[in-house]
């Protein structure tokens, strides 16, 4: 019963019951997808300038963890304080006791006085038992989006590291996605900021080409491997993946982005998978190949200002989200 479950933060010593917890948890759908977090169950939250991880405890065993980061992103043009609720997991001997709702409710109480006008997730294609429960919340469906996966592909890379000049790639991802909705502000501080924090990528890890004036092209190189391992169930088969985001990623026009694309797929030749999201009839999405393997998801938000209750124009989707 859901009166003698307790609700608190998680902790450092939590480690290898969240792991385990997880593995019991796949992400059920149309496509099913499996994650091998170890060694550490918080590295993907890492990724985020700060986050807060409540777990649901029932006679000392783990039966439930959820995660909340708060953003500043650009919807409409106008820059909010938005939540992203992510990693919500219940142990499937424990679900439709309540546990999910208890978790999101801590999470909620946390940041309440963050300054949120409002709140996203994302849900994978085909989840009908996440789908009811977001939406139960008061979360509607704004976007359709999916993840595509491309394995490496040997050629020419025609790329340069590109040096700390961090004015000019803040420029190139901002002009990039000056039109998006949920785009954070990319200006130096915050593009040193991320980097710093994606590791072990940084600035070393950061990839372009030179136009006249400035870079046409930048992208990170981020190897995911160090964050969790994924394994992709569908259409008859498994696949075993190294994820290899390119974040962030900024171009010119379509060909740069093209470009960029090979020359990704080209770096990781020798071993890899490079994983693309999307929104579909987006740039991104005109350079996948036909054949590649998709997953779809949903961007469900809350709590939207009348004037921002659009799905028109793209959307940015953050591979830290993912």
């Amino acid at each position: 019963m859901a009166f003698d479950i307790v609700i608190r933060d998680a902790r450092k010593e939590d480690n290898q019951a969240l792991i385990e917890l997880d593995r019991q948890c796949v992400m059920g759908g149309t496509i099913q997808l499996v994650f091998d977090r170890s060694p550490d169950f918080f590295a993907r939250s890492r990724a985020y300038e700060s986050f807060r991880m409540c777990v649901a405890e029932q006679e000392g065993t783990l039966i439930g963890v959820g995660g909340v980061t708060v953003k500043s992103l650009r919807v409409g043009g106008i820059t909010h304080r938005w939540a992203y609720f992510y990693d919500l997991r219940v142990r499937p001997t424990h679900r439709r006791q309540g546990v999910a709702g208890l978790i999101a409710n801590a999470l909620v109480d946390g940041i309440r006085d963050a300054g949120i006008t409002g709140a996203y997730s994302l849900v994978i294609e085909g989840n009908v038992p996440s789908e009811s429960f977001v939406e139960m919340r008061g979360s509607l469906p704004f976007k359709q989006c999916a993840l595509a996966l491309l394995s490496g592909e040997a050629g020419a890379t025609r790329l340069e590291r590109i040096p700390d000049i961090s004015d000019e790639v803040a420029s190139l991802l901002e002009a990039t996605y000056r039109s998006y909705h949920f785009t954070p502000p990319w200006d130096p501080e915050m593009l040193h900021g991320t980097l710093d924090r994606l590791t072990p990528l940084g600035w070393q890890g950061m990839y372009g080409r030179r136009a006249q004036k400035g870079w046409g092209l930048c992208f990170g190189l981020w190897d995911y491997s160090s964050v969790m391992q994924m394994t992709f169930r569908g259409r008859g088969a498994e696949m075993h993946t190294r994820p290899f985001f390119l974040y962030p990623l900024g171009w010119q026009d379509p060909q740069w982005l093209l470009d960029g694309l090979r020359a990704a797929r080209a770096v990781i030749a020798n071993g890899g998978t490079l994983l693309l999201p999307h929104v579909p009839g987006d740039p991104v999405s005109a350079v996948i190949p036909e054949d590649a393997f998709r997953l779809g998801m949903t961007l469900y938000v809350r709590r939207l200002a009348p004037e921002e209750a659009q799905t028109d124009g793209f959307v940015f989707i953050d591979p830290a989200d993912l």
